[in-house]
């Protein structure tokens, strides 16, 4: 409700036509009639609706749907008194389904966007959903993932669909550690052009204050960032060439064509073309047409296209190779199989390998033609250097790694933002950009490290990026010095741990330093997403800490470093093989 607040002028309404309205759920469906700015004597009505078999509009559509442009002065009163109104909990129901529908019906002859705020799990109406217990050490099994990761009810798939067709997105911005079943809500956006924020630190002592800053921060942009509707896109491709697949947040409506509600500007897609014939011309096309309408009620068109050289050289074809535009794809391609329960968990991470193998035995024996003697380094060709190294991190994601300690809901969450997001924000998540900075000379020319822990200085300070957090890992043998220049303290026990910001230090040039590079790194994230990045500070260990550090201290170092400590994805960490095992392992297989 406060975000709401802070967030009313913010909303988009370029011509003031802008409509809203408030549903509050649970057994119940609570609707609102907020009345204009000029009626000064009448109040905010609440209808409620208890049939969820056949729930309806309790009133007329246009006094659910209010104009914001007439209303916000009282819609602002009405959500001040919002929470006093259910200070006493009814239920902890949650009715999804039979409020889809009503605002289903509200919106469909209009289109619009659908914003789900929740809790709980749909576990009350026709479509509820069942509550799953998390079972340690049935992480791997076939059961879990074949069932547990796919849509669990037909409904949350066909709805989305009949939303598209009525230019209806929705997005969901769902709280808590509890079961959500994420792997079938997440369908609502995944066909309507939205998308699925999880924020499950609510209930981590360590990471609460940050889940409400971020879930306050994101919420706040996500309304106030303009958008696109009513968005199809179509590929054309030259003769001899078809499109095949599709991957992204959208409703594939035929072969070649793909149908959005809203078009974000956070959102990427992948289209695979097939060969069905030799080309024997020099280039191929390809176009991308986007038809959309802005809202500020201006349609537009928008071309992309492609001319693409061919060869029948297979080394030219290796050469030109877009190492992170493949990863993309094959991030996309298993992870939409793991989602489509055509792959389970362990499947996936084995086709991780296979894929590699195929393309580097390939090269290996069409490519490679000169006699490397006894040399036992892994061959691959200077475009895909990385591919070996991101495939590996795909495989130790939280998406893809095993383990019994990432939840259903944790993991279905993780495979649908691979579905969709840019490639720059996948790579960062995959693999986790560590910034030495006590080697800065400036904001400019900052050293990175390899995302190892033996690669890190035990006396050093390092910023680890991971596209969601940023950590400040301070060395357990770091000198006063450099904790007087940054913190403006003179010992370890003295630093701010846990989500803090970094002090300003008057005079302090490295300070100074320090904080512009977590400025510029959150500008350059918060320019085309809505994103926000805390910062946790985090001190390594250090051989006295026991002594040096309070009990309470500890704790929270221990939490801290473990969530620091998965950053460091070319380790051994979740019980997996390191990279330099994993490349050893690899290049025994390749023939």
């Amino acid at each position: 409700v406060n975000t709401l607040l802070q967030s009313i002028d913010m909303i988009p309404n370029h011509d003031n036509k802008t409509l809203v309205s408030i549903t509050c759920v649970n057994h119940i469906l609570h609707y609102f009639k907020i009345p204009l700015d000029t009626d000064l004597k009448t109040l905010p009505t609440l209808f409620e609706i208890a049939d969820l078999e056949e729930p309806f509009l309790p009133t007329t559509t246009n006094e659910l749907l209010f104009p914001l442009a007439l209303c916000k002065w009282k819609l602002k009163m009405f959500l001040q008194e919002l929470p006093d109104i259910f200070r006493t909990p009814q239920s902890n129901h949650f009715a999804l389904e039979a409020s889809l529908r009503t605002t289903y019906e509200m919106l469909s002859r209009r289109g619009g966007k659908i914003v789900v705020i929740s809790s709980s799990l749909p576990d009350c109406g026709p479509t509820s959903l069942a509550q799953h217990v998390e079972k340690v050490g049935l992480t791997d099994i076939a059961k879990e993932y074949n069932e547990l990761l796919r849509c669990s009810d037909a409904f949350y798939k066909q709805f989305a669909i009949e939303c598209n067709k009525s230019q209806i997105s929705v997005d969901l911005f769902l709280t808590g550690s509890k079961y959500l079943n994420i792997a079938t809500v997440s369908n609502l956006p995944r066909y309507t052009g939205g998308q699925t924020y999880y924020y499950p630190d609510f209930s981590d002592k360590i990471m609460v204050r940050s889940a409400l800053k971020r879930f306050e921060t994101e919420f706040n942009k996500y309304l106030s960032m303009d958008f696109s509707m009513e968005a199809v896109m179509r590929a054309r491709v030259s003769r001899g060439v078809k499109t095949e697949s599709f991957y992204g947040h959208f409703f594939n409506r035929s072969s070649d064509l793909c149908a959005f509600s809203s078009f974000p500007r956070d959102q990427s897609y992948v289209f695979q073309l097939t060969l069905e014939d030799n080309i024997m011309s020099e280039c191929i096309y390809v176009q991308i047409a986007l038809l959309l309408s802005l809202n500020r009620s201006e349609r537009r068109i928008r071309l992309i296209t492609l001319a693409i050289p061919t060869t029948s050289i297979l080394s030219e074809v290796y050469a030109s190779v877009d190492q992170l535009a493949l990863f993309t794809y094959y991030t996309r391609m298993i992870t939409s199989n793991v989602l489509g329960s055509s792959l389970t968990i362990p499947q996936a991470r084995d086709l991780v390998v296979f894929k590699l193998i195929e393309i580097l035995t390939i090269f290996q024996k069409n490519v490679i033609t000169r006699n490397e003697g006894g040399r036992i380094m892994l061959k691959c060709p200077s475009t895909m250097k990385m591919l070996p190294l991101l495939m590996h991190c795909l495989s130790k994601s939280i998406a893809l790694q095993p383990g019994a300690r990432i939840s259903i809901d944790l993991r279905a969450e993780a495979l649908n933002q691979f579905q969709s997001i840019p490639i720059k924000y996948l790579i960062r998540s995959i693999y986790p950009t560590v910034y030495s900075l006590h080697e800065m000379i400036t904001v400019n020319e900052c050293v990175t490290v390899n995302a190892s822990l033996p690669r890190l200085e035990n006396y050093g300070l390092y910023l680890i990026d991971n596209g969601y957090n940023l950590y400040l890992w301070v060395g357990g043998m770091a000198v006063p010095k450099l904790l007087e220049d940054v913190f403006n303290v003179s010992t370890l026990p003295e630093v701010p741990i846990g989500e803090v910001e970094l002090p300003f230090i008057e005079g302090s040039e490295f300070n100074k330093n320090v904080r512009d590079i977590i400025q510029e790194i959150r500008n350059e994230v918060n320019a085309d997403s809505i994103t926000y990045q805390p910062l946790y500070i985090v001190i390594g260990p250090s051989p006295n800490e026991q002594t040096t550090f309070s009990t309470e201290q500890l704790g929270m170092l221990a939490n801290l470093r473990v969530h620091a400590l998965n950053n460091f994805i070319e380790d051994s960490i979740f019980h997996m093989e390191s990279y330099r095992e994993f490349l050893q392992n690899l290049k025994s297989k390749i023939k």
